[in-house]
């Protein structure tokens, strides 16, 4: 089967997990046998939505391919071959305003009638995508992580060096505060504050103190997280990383004591795994699909009740779980996501 791959988030600016996703995932279909993989995405000076609903038929044509399959929920709506979207989340449902305009409803709510399936990474994302028009066609795809990546950074003896190189001191050290990591949570879906509200109730407590490192590109929408930080009391215990290449984000997952993915909406939560993967807890949303991916691994709280998130903040620093979650990370390998996806685009071809 020659299948196209709509890999235009490699080339275009896209949120880091969606990049992730399609470099990892492509990588392992060039690799899966009984299909070929081929990368199709616009030029640098083409308009995007001009390649996608024009160019991209053209090249279906040209190349013989059996489909174009998109990693997102754009997709070529005319010309032949077979389509596959994606539909990470639908964050309107959750009382998120990012990706929630009605551009991203459209191809959520009409014109996933134009596929010929449509996937998500997880139940929780499938079960509202069955309440629409695309539900007889709505399939599960679990998305991957690298495992060895992280689990060879976090057995690193370098990371003791490292963690006093950031001035965060040695791991093992009494006085040394507990870091959590909050990856990506400049944005606001990724709900920055239920965290910090979280570590102002533990600090009134009188509970040791804790860094909270958060990643991301700092604008208008963390100043406001960072006017709370100095509204609790909290400003000296955050720090703000800017953005992280995938080095420094593998030494950060690993040198932290655990990982906060409190998103208000998510599709799946790449940082779940990735965590997961160095042997690392993360404190996760009830009734979530980050939660449902952690599988009963994660310290599941109320991001609405800061004293749920304090009392999860205890438990994810004493949580000693590590080999128990690096075995349930290794299950979801790139390699299995490309099979699941060779799979699904036999059952249309």
């Amino acid at each position: 089967m020659r299948i196209g791959f709509d890999t235009s988030a490699l080339v275009r600016p896209h949120p880091p997990g969606i990049v992730r996703l399609v470099a990892c995932a492509m990588a392992a279909l060039e690799r899966t046998a009984g299909i070929t993989a081929l990368r199709l995405e616009p030029g640098p000076n083409e308009n995007l939505i001009l390649w996608r609903q024009v160019r991209l038929p053209q090249l279906l044509r040209e190349r013989e391919l059996i489909g174009v399959h998109s990693f997102v929920s754009a997709f070529a709506l005319a010309g032949p071959g077979k389509r596959v979207q994606t539909i990470h989340e639908l964050p309107w449902r959750h009382g998120v305003r990012e990706n929630a305009g009605l551009r991203h409803r459209f191809w959520a709510r009409i014109a996933s009638r134009r596929a010929d399936l449509v996937l998500c990474g997880t139940d929780f994302v499938a079960r509202e995508l069955r309440r629409g028009p695309a539900a007889a066609r709505v399939r599960l795809c679990p998305w991957g992580v690298d495992s060895a990546q992280f689990r060879i950074a976090g057995a690193s003896t370098a990371i003791a060096a490292w963690r006093a190189e950031q001035g965060l001191g040695e791991t093992a050290a009494a006085a040394a505060p507990a870091v959590i990591l909050a990856p990506g949570a400049v944005r606001p879906k990724k709900n920055l504050a239920a965290l910090l509200r979280g570590i102002a109730e533990r600090k009134r407590r009188g509970a040791p103190s804790v860094v909270v490192a958060v990643s991301g590109e700092v604008g208008a929408d963390a100043k406001r997280d960072q006017a709370l930080a100095r509204e609790l009391g909290i400003e000296q215990e955050v720090r703000w990383l800017g953005v992280l290449d995938e080095t420094q984000l593998v030494q950060w997952v690993s040198a932290a004591d655990g990982i906060s993915v409190l998103s208000h909406s998510e599709g799946f939560g790449l940082p779940v795994l990735e965590a997961f993967a160095a042997g690392r807890g993360v404190l996760v949303s009830k009734d979530s699909a980050q939660a449902e991916v952690a599988a009963g691994l994660g310290i599941e709280v109320d991001p609405l009740d800061p004293a749920s998130v304090a009392d999860g903040i205890e438990g994810l620093l004493r949580d000693r779980r590590g080999a128990e979650r690096q075995a349930h990370a290794a299950h979801f390998s790139w390699e299995r996501c490309a099979a699941r996806i060779a799979d699904l685009w036999r059952e249309i071809a």
